[in-house]
């Protein structure tokens, strides 16, 4: 079975190896990536795992954020050389199952055209204001979802919850098919080889905000998303994070998505987080 990751990335230079690495011991057997347009060292790590492990198919589009067309793009091309399963991965998002490999369980999956796989945000150290390598080890607990996906935009606007405590959309592993389209944010897709399955065998640790800096990284993110999508409620939290910034209110915006004692701070008062190791387990090797 031949399982392929597709990834549009855009300077991740501190977690792509991590992240390539890890995926690679879960059984996934090639990588296709669109860099698009990065800035740091993100295009020379694609290059030195090439060499090293000759499965990174990548290049570079340095146009607008169109991440559905991209991603499908990716996808399309990975299917013509003979993937039977894709998995649509952002750089912050680690894959995880309590045992075996995604090649083990998917060769276990008769008819389903996808496996839906629940997303679990990890919260990082209040602490922690510039991203590096290692900041993944330290992101040891993670929020309890408040609300449902539908009201996941006021709850965070409105200030009753974070964004790290949204209920956030649920993520798919898609079965080959002809025409296959992934949808933006990798949630959906259409023409699917057959019906979507939810499943409890697989999580995705979801680690957006791994430092103080990574809410500037957001900002830029949504004012690239404004300029692809005009529907505002594409990338609402990347947008949401941009006007934060020009409102000079990104500190608030950090108390209320990190951690100090296990707990959150927003609205005067705080919140308890769940204690939570499986991140750091699963990438302590890869760091």
């Amino acid at each position: 079975m031949k399982l392929a990751a597709v990834m549009m990335v855009r300077d991740e230079e501190t977690i792509l190896a991590t992240n390539l690495n890890y995926h690679r011991s879960l059984g996934v057997s090639e990588f296709w990536v669109v860099d698009n347009g990065s800035e740091d060292r993100t295009t020379e790590i694609l290059e030195h795992q090439n060499r090293l492990h000759g499965d990174v198919h990548w290049h570079t589009d340095p146009g607008r954020y169109l991440q559905s067309e991209i991603t499908t793009g990716a996808a399309s091309e990975a299917i013509a050389e003979g993937a039977d399963w894709i998995v649509a991965i952002d750089a912050d998002e680690f894959w995880w199952l309590a045992q075996g490999s995604l090649p083990t369980l998917l060769s276990d999956t008769r008819d389903a055209g996808g496996l839906l796989c629940r997303v679990d945000n990890f919260v990082q150290r209040r602490s922690v204001k510039q991203e590096r390598p290692d900041s993944l080890w330290m992101m040891t607990y993670r929020a309890e979802p408040r609300g449902t996906e539908e009201d996941a935009r006021q709850l965070v606007e409105s200030g009753e919850i974070g964004f790290v405590e949204i209920k956030y959309p649920s993520k798919l592993i898609l079965r080959a098919s002809a025409d296959l389209i992934i949808g933006t944010g990798n949630h959906t897709a259409k023409n699917t080889a057959g019906p979507i399955e939810e499943t409890e065998e697989v999580r995705v640790l979801h680690a957006p905000i791994r430092a103080r800096s990574t809410l500037a990284r957001r900002a830029e993110f949504g004012e690239r998303i404004a300029a692809a999508y005009s529907s505002p409620n594409t990338g609402w939290h990347m947008r949401r994070t941009t006007q934060l910034a020009q409102e000079g209110r990104l500190n608030a915006e950090w108390a209320a998505n990190s951690q100090r004692f296990g707990r959150l701070n927003l609205g005067g008062g705080s919140r308890p987080l769940v204690r939570d190791l499986r991140l750091r387990k699963a990438i302590s090797a890869f760091l």
